[in-house]
């Protein structure tokens, strides 16, 4: 499944990947509990991946503080984008440490998703260790595009599920996680 659908979005087109994002963009926006969010953790986009810039620039408009995940060994580490000046990916390297518990919402990237939230990633595990170390309220929205929806993925115990997937067609519902407040 993962050789399938590196395949399928290598195919894309940068046009493809733009004007979906945008869409993308436009439905999490849409989505999201603003009076409740302050902190926002976002993934730097991968050439063909969902684009956060967009989004990331209408978080920062509102107020919202931003960070994103820094790969570190096994680990992600949350780190503070200093500016709207900044870009995300200067943060990778140069922006301070942040606790995940002042995360109130992550985007979380992936090769797949189905609509019960199980996520297919790139097989190295960081999000799956992540994820446990957030709010059991912080709001996990998988991101990706609506041909990277499928039926069902595979899962092991260890795999940590999302609230919700937003592709250019709209955001769908995941399952109940354990932990998650009513």
């Amino acid at each position: 499944m993962r050789a399938h659908l590196q395949l399928w979005r290598h195919r894309l087109t940068e046009g493809q990947v733009l004007e979906w994002s945008r869409l993308l963009g436009e439905h999490v926006l849409g989505f999201l509990p603003w009076p409740s969010l302050r902190t926002a953790l976002l993934f730097v986009s991968l050439r063909r991946e969902p684009q956060t810039e967009g989004i990331a620039a209408a978080l920062t408009r509102r107020g919202v503080v931003l960070a994103v995940p820094s790969v570190r060994g096994p680990d992600l580490v949350p780190r503070l984008v200093g500016s709207s000046d900044v870009g995300l990916e200067a943060a990778l390297i140069s922006g301070p440490a942040i606790d995940p518990r002042a995360v109130d919402l992550i985007l979380v990237p992936g090769l797949a998703f189905d609509r019960c939230g199980r996520r297919l990633g790139r097989g190295g595990g960081h999000y799956d260790r992540f994820l446990p170390k957030l709010r059991s309220d912080c709001l996990r929205l998988g991101m990706c595009f609506e041909g990277q929806l499928v039926a069902a993925v595979p899962t092991d115990p260890w795999d940590q599920l999302v609230d919700a997937v937003a592709t250019e067609v709209g955001v769908y519902p995941g399952g109940e996680r354990s932990g998650k407040p009513g």
